[in-house]
């Protein structure tokens, strides 16, 4: 197929153009073949224009209020109703809440003439990708499509299928809809779980990576989670959400996910806690801290929803003074909510300079073992260093 793309991103898009890839896990050869086989990103939504089909790939994050900010989609469909192709196809691939396609959709379809299942054909289908991950990616993963009309999901199932995908149809766009956020609930709520855990068992003086670990073993009926200082990124944090937001509209209940979004919601101020504990008789407004990762899960630089963010923010408001070191981060990002830390680049000399390092994000390629070495206290809230094997008196799990 011949493929343009349109970002609202001036600089994404020049830099897409010019062969270098603006995130890790697109790698720059990947990039080099889809410019050679004719790919190009613009910044005008005049490069819709007579699109045989178009995917509708935005940003769906949530509001001020916690409650789905759903501008970038109405947007994107209104242009996409504008520009697309007699008999064309629009695809959405954003997270949205059971019922938003056709909510957003339709009208914007009428108001240009146009009629869903006649002249125009309108499919969802939600992304699963998994950033950083090297086994389970592009056309391995298979797509879920959902349309109203067996004329439409033969078309978008067809489509899929054709750039290699393995299809599985749902028969309506809500259904469609309903996969995404089902995976991302199951996973937020498996994480406040271990959380959860998390607490009652350290409270106990139970190692807590032993027993989850021990619990691995067995081979049915058992998928381990990891505890941790908070879920970041665009799903797992944000998704479910989606899913609560609307079941309140039609006047319906899902008291677990409430549960575990407070749950892992508070696990930054937790951390904080615990890290206050470790320290000692090290009041917080006289402790140097070291925030050891800032992208929400290893290997990436995305940094959404990232839970170090309200970690150094709570830090900062308690009179820490604080640095931050993430490799993956290319530039230095703005803290809203607290006064900039200074940015390490390198992890070396660290002796005399903190009095903890505070392990937010594990990314690969840390020596954390040096890290152990030059600090007189290690706080691990990612169990880094029991999954390395590597003990040292100065790592207290957090």
């Amino acid at each position: 197929f011949p493929v343009r793309g349109f970002d609202l991103d001036a600089g994404r898009t020049l830099q897409l153009n010019a062969g270098t890839s603006p995130i890790d896990h697109l790698p720059g050869p990947a990039l080099a073949d889809m410019l050679a086989r004719g790919f190009r990103a613009e910044t005008s939504a005049d490069s819709l224009l007579g699109a045989d089909i178009i995917l509708i790939c935005v940003p769906t994050p949530l509001d001020a209020a916690r409650q789905p900010d759903l501008g970038a989609v109405r947007q994107a469909m209104a242009d996409a109703a504008r520009s697309i192709a007699p008999g064309g196809l629009i695809v959405l691939e954003s997270t949205v809440y059971p019922g938003a396609t056709a909510e957003l959709a339709v009208p914007a379809l009428r108001a240009v003439g146009r009629t869903p299942g006649q002249d125009v054909f309108l499919a969802y289908s939600p992304e699963r990708e998994n950033p950083g991950d090297t086994v389970h990616r592009g056309a391995t993963i298979p797509r879920v499509v959902g349309a109203e009309d067996s004329l439409t999901q033969g078309l978008v199932a067809a489509f899929y299928r054709a750039a290699g995908y393995p299809v599985v149809p749902v028969g309506s766009l809500a259904g469609a809809e309903a996969v995404k956020l089902i995976e991302n609930a199951f996973r937020l709520v498996n994480i406040a779980f271990a959380n959860e855990v998390q607490t009652v068992l350290s409270g106990m003086g139970i190692d807590v990576q032993e027993a989850l670990a021990a619990a691995a073993t067995k081979p049915f009926g058992f998928m381990p989670f990891q505890p941790g200082p908070g879920v970041g990124g665009h799903c797992i944090p944000v998704d479910p959400l989606y899913l609560s937001w609307q079941a309140r509209r039609v006047g319906l209940a899902t008291p677990l996910i409430d549960t575990a979004d407070a749950i892992n919601h508070a696990a930054p101020s937790v951390t904080v806690h615990r890290l206050a504990t470790a320290l000692g008789g090290i009041p917080l407004d006289r402790a140097r801290v070291l925030v050891v990762g800032l992208a929400y899960k290893p290997g990436v630089e995305d940094m959404r929803e990232s839970p170090a963010f309200p970690i150094i923010a709570e830090l900062a408001r308690r009179g820490a003074t604080l640095a931050w070191h993430d490799a993956h981060v290319r530039y230095a990002p703005v803290f809203p909510d607290a006064p900039a830390p200074r940015r390490l680049l390198h992890l070396d000399a660290l002796a005399g300079q903190f009095d903890a390092a505070l392990i937010v994000t594990d990314h690969p390629g840390v020596d954390y073992a040096a890290l152990a070495e030059a600090l007189p206290l290690v706080a691990d809230a990612r169990g880094v260093y029991a999954r390395l094997g590597i003990r040292r008196a100065s790592v207290r799990p957090v």
